[in-house]
């Protein structure tokens, strides 16, 4: 049986007289929170941690979903700038105020590596005329309204992602749903995430803007 290799020094970090080990993909983390069950010296391991967060502990962490947004964001299909991070900023103090919202994170240590947020969007809400402007086409019609959880952000880090990250904060937040249904909308050029909720079982519907002056992007439901 092969032994795995020792840690180079490019893999591993002290913290407090505590040598941290990280996975190649990790490396550019370097520091890592102290553990009271670890003595100075010991070898560990900094596993990611999920957080949750409601409408009003979520204030605390703003700057950095602000941070990674505009990080993510920057990437290709949406080459966004500071502008629309400011708006990011805008629309998600709107957001954290809409019915049952709630914040699903990932941490390593006390590095934000992703995160999802959504919230309920009712019957008589006026952010379905943005969720949902036109039906999928070949004759389709557009799904009855009813009480929905809309998923309005869900992204990770680059160096993070194809670990399963975004599956587990995904399945996290729909489970803890108590609606019979939940929507997104997805960039129709965002391939690796179109490929993702397809295999997760959502559905394409029509087509929603998510925010004014935005392009059509693809109003995609799940039905739980």
């Amino acid at each position: 049986m092969t032994r795995p290799a020792p840690a180079s020094r490019k893999d591993s970090l002290r913290y407090r007289g505590t040598e941290v080990i990280v996975a190649p993909s990790l490396r550019k983390v370097v520091a890592a929170s102290p553990r009271t069950d670890v003595a100075p010296g010991t070898r560990t391991v900094v596993a990611p941690s999920l957080r949750k967060f409601d409408c009003e502990s979520v204030r605390d962490i703003a700057p950095a979903l602000s941070d990674l947004y505009a990080e993510v964001y920057a990437e290709p299909p949406y080459f966004e700038g500071a502008e629309q991070v400011r708006e990011f900023q805008a629309r998600f103090e709107e957001h954290r105020r809409e019915p049952a919202f709630r914040l699903t994170s990932m941490w390593q240590a006390e590095l934000l590596i992703g995160y999802l947020y959504g919230f309920r969007v009712g019957v008589a809400s006026p952010l379905w005329d943005s969720l949902l402007i036109r039906p999928a086409g070949n004759g389709s019609e557009l799904p009855p309204r009813r009480p929905t959880a809309h998923i309005s952000e869900l992204l990770v880090r680059a160096g993070f992602r194809r670990q399963g990250m975004a599956r587990r904060l995904h399945d996290t937040f729909v489970s803890e749903r108590q609606e019979s249904q939940v929507a997104l909308l997805a960039h129709p050029q965002a391939g690796p995430a179109q490929v993702a909720y397809a295999a997760w079982g959502w559905k394409k519907v029509g087509y929603g803007r998510p925010f004014p002056g935005a392009a059509d992007y693809e109003t995609l439901m799940l039905f739980l």
